[in-house]
This record gives structure tokens, sequence and C-alpha cells, in this order.
């Protein structure tokens, strides 16, 4: 008899000892599983404002790039107008024009030409490719007025040799209608056009300030981050 209560009692702790096993089995496979479906929630969050980060730094490149080159056209412009003066009178003061127009088409291109390259992509690298050859085959009359090509395609004026230069060598170089300038103006004026388009196919996807697609508010100009400042 008391051996069959002890059997009765040894199976019963038995049966519970299983069945709280398997309760903490259960458990901890639902936390596995909860831990494992957050995660996933958190990768996909932060691969969503990843891509959100990359095409609002896109929009914003490609907003320089099409004030930069807008800028650039109408500085050539003025240039051309400039260089046909005739009035000797205030030839000084057309000389200080000249050079201010000259270092600011100097930072414009700079500018054109580092942001299609962060840009990357075929057509972007293309227009950089472009612009240098053009630059590449007036080096020569550039560097006789203090301009000279760095490495990495940007240009670089010597104040020094830059102030010393005659105006009319400078006239030679920039004020040509059918010579640097001229080459320059036609090829800033596609890579306008297609920094617009893209400004405006951006827009239309992100915009200045806009929601993600995991539903974020997301502003790049006023983020709580400023991540391409890192």
């Amino acid at each position: 008899m008391n051996n069959n209560i002890q059997s009765a009692r040894f199976l019963a702790k038995t049966i519970m000892m299983k069945s709280a096993i398997r309760s903490r089995a259960s458990k901890l496979h639902s936390d596995e599983s909860s831990v494992k479906t957050e995660t996933k929630k958190a990768t996909g969050s932060k691969n969503s404002m990843l891509e959100s980060y990359n095409k609002s730094k896109q929009l914003k490149l490609y907003e320089k790039v099409e004030d930069s080159t807008a800028d650039l056209k109408d500085n050539i412009a003025d240039i051309f107008k400039l260089s046909q003066s005739t009035d000797t009178e205030n030839a000084d003061k057309d000389r200080e024009k000249m050079d201010s127009f000259i270092e600011s088409f100097v930072s414009d291109y700079n500018t054109v030409v580092t942001s299609l390259g962060d840009l990357s992509g075929s057509l972007n690298n293309l227009f950089v490719n472009q612009v240098g050859k053009i630059t590449e085959s007036y080096a020569k009359e550039l560097e006789k007025v203090g301009i000279t090509i760095s490495e990495s395609g940007e240009l670089k004026i010597d104040e020094d040799v830059f102030k010393e230069a005659s105006y009319d060598d400078i006239k030679a170089v920039f004020g040509k209608e059918d010579g640097y300038l001229s080459e320059l103006n036609t090829k800033f004026d596609l890579i306008n056009k297609s920094a617009a388009q893209s400004v405006e196919s951006l827009d239309r996807q992100y915009g200045t300030s806009t929601y993600d697609k995991s539903g974020n508010y997301y502003d790049y100009n006023n983020s709580l981050y400023n991540w391409w400042d890192f």
C-alpha cells in the first residue's frame, strides 16, 4: 500500500516537473521569438531611416549642383558682357569686377565638381570627366593667369599670379565667347537640367521634410542629427 502511494506521489511529482520544464521551455521560446521580432523591426526601421538619409543627402547635393550651375551660367554671362566693355576710363573698376566674377566662378565650379563626385553614378561621373577634359584643354592658358587644376579636379587660384596677370590675358582666357567658358556653359546647362530633374524626382519621393516608409517624421534640413556633418 505504502509502495503504491509512494509510486503515485513520485509519478505526480515527475509529471509536475516535466510540465514545469515544458512551461519554461515554451516561455524561453516565446521570449526568443519576441526578441527576434523586435530585432527584425528595429533593423527594418534602421534600414528605412538609412535609406531616407541617403536619399535626403542626395537631394541636398543635387540642389547644390542645380544652384551652382545656375550661378555659373549667370556668372559666365557677366564675364562675357564685361569683357566686351570698351570703357577705358573705368578699366580699374572693370578689373576688380572681373576678378570677383572669376573668383565666384572658381568657387561654383569646384562645388559642382565635388558634389557630382560625391553623388557618383555613371551620368554624374561622365559630367565630371567632360568638364575636366574641357578645363584640361585650357590648362596652359589658365596657369598663365594663376589658375591651376588640382589632382581632384578642382581649380585653385594663386592670388599673387592672378593679381599680377594682365587684364588682356584674363579676357583672352575667360572673355572669348567661343572659348573656355563657352564650352563649359553648354555643359553646365546640361548638368543643371539633369540636377533639376533629380531634385524634382527625389523631392516627390522624400521631400525636404516628410515621413519615411515606417511612418517616422524626417526632416533632412532640421534633423535631430545632421548625419552628413559626421
